[in-house]
């Protein structure tokens, strides 16, 4: 790896082809995807590789952080979505249901809400799944008023 830092930019050589990056949303951390099957973790100051997240078994080409940046989600042509702790790298969980590649995963502004984009075999074209946020009762309403 070849580290260069100047006044002007910071460039990584890396052993792999990045294929998605991600800043934290407070511009300190830089996550890239690589044909490799992981995900690095940059610090964006002096270029500083973080840490290595590895559990995909194919390319990551997709990656996006939570709104308050403690997660950190990747997507996979190993047709998962894999939801990281950002401070320690911690696999949180895999979450599985696409049936070709991940191409794109993307977090609601209020980070309750986490969307992903990807190809699909079951006759009905391009899909995109999300799981919206848990119901939560209505101050007042009945016991099975939601919103």
């Amino acid at each position: 790896m070849v580290i260069e830092v100047n006044r002007t930019h910071v460039c990584i050589e890396l052993p792999a082809q990045v294929y998605s990056i991600a800043f934290s949303p407070d511009g300190q951390t830089l996550a890239s995807g690589s044909n490799d099957t992981t995900v690095r973790l940059w610090r964006v100051s002096d270029g500083a590789l973080l840490r290595t997240l590895e559990g995909h078994t194919d390319w990551v080409s997709s990656m996006a952080f939570s709104p308050d940046g403690q997660t950190l989600a990747s997507g996979s042509r190993d047709y998962t979505v894999r939801l990281w702790r950002a401070a320690d790298g911690t696999l949180l969980r895999t979450l599985k249901g696409h049936t070709e590649d991940v191409y794109s995963v993307a977090f609601s502004p209020d980070g309750k809400t986490l969307a992903s984009g990807g190809g699909t075999k079951c006759g009905c074209g391009n899909q995109v799944s999300f799981v919206p946020p848990p119901a939560r009762p209505v101050p007042g309403g009945r016991a099975n008023t939601t919103r």
